[in-house]
């Protein structure tokens, strides 16, 4: 009797859980697996979306909004206590992706694009965000984010096997490029753009069109902005500053602290503020 009353609580409970998928308006939904949303989950998708979802989802005290997007997650994806929002965009994730503790939006007709074993977690006191705006974010095989990403008006590409710690900010508003099997340490800055232009006059028209309080940055106003590129197999010291325009060679290290303003070649040591370049010692 006991064994009965268990089994359909059970299943009670399972259902309730499984099903529970509040305010869905859209259409297109193809749902092949099981869903577990807890606590305060909420999820909106706008009508002419798409949602895809061929694998585990599991959403813990999380908010989602989709709007006018088409968004396919085909495998195990794990978001918990975070915030998801995407707007005319597209969003696809594929296998063993995990979110913890962390935002991310997409929005102004974004495309991401991210692979098997992704994981975006954050550290405490540090929080993980990865902010797109009408750009392009893909993350390939085995990547881990624990720093924070805004994209803006740009193309942000990670390789397989790369790890960005926590505490560490980029700035894409051009092009950022990170190479496979690159470790990118603690409180590190990797900044595209200058985020303000260098004329003076131009910076006070941003004060007056609200600065800092509100105002988007226009047109005739946008700093300047020059791509950055880090490729194979290279270390970035904890606290490390990577300004636009730079490219770090294949096997390169950057110190600890170093401010990296010019080209490193592959195979050296770039360590000093501003950074000089050495001769790699294995």
């Amino acid at each position: 009797m006991l064994k009965k009353i268990a089994s359909h609580l059970s299943a009670w409970v399972k259902l309730r859980i499984n099903i529970y998928l509040p305010l869905f308006r859209s259409k297109n939904i193809i749902i092949n697996g099981k869903i577990i949303l807890n606590y305060n989950s909420f999820i909106f998708i706008n009508t002419n979306s798409k949602l895809i979802i061929n694998g585990n989802l599991h959403i813990r005290n999380s908010k989602v909004f989709i709007d006018n997007s088409i968004v396919e997650l085909n495998s195990d994806v794990i978001i918990e206590n975070s915030i998801m929002s995407v707007n005319n965009s597209t969003l696809k994730i594929s296998a063993n992706s995990r979110f913890d503790n962390s935002w991310l939006y997409v929005n102004d007709k974004s495309t991401v694009t991210i692979h098997s074993y992704f994981l975006a977690i954050s550290m405490y006191p540090h929080r993980c965000t990865i902010n797109i705006r009408n750009a392009r974010f893909t993350a390939m095989e085995n990547c881990r984010i624990e720093g924070n990403v805004d994209c803006k008006n740009s193309r942000f590409f990670m390789d397989k096997n790369s790890f960005i710690n926590y505490g560490t900010e980029l700035r894409c508003h051009k092009q950022i490029e990170i190479g496979k099997n690159v470790f990118i340490s603690y409180e590190c800055i990797i900044f595209d753009t200058n985020t303000h232009s260098v004329d003076p006059a131009k910076r006070r028209k941003e004060i007056e069109l609200g600065f800092p309080n509100g105002n988007t940055q226009t047109k005739d106003l946008e700093p300047e902005l020059k791509e950055i590129k880090i490729e194979d197999n290279v270390w970035i010291g904890m606290r490390a500053v990577i300004m636009k325009g730079v490219t770090i060679g294949e096997n390169s290290i950057v110190g600890t602290a170093s401010v990296v303003t010019k080209n490193v070649p592959a195979n050296k040591l770039a360590v000093g503020n501003p950074a000089l370049i050495k001769d790699l010692k294995y």
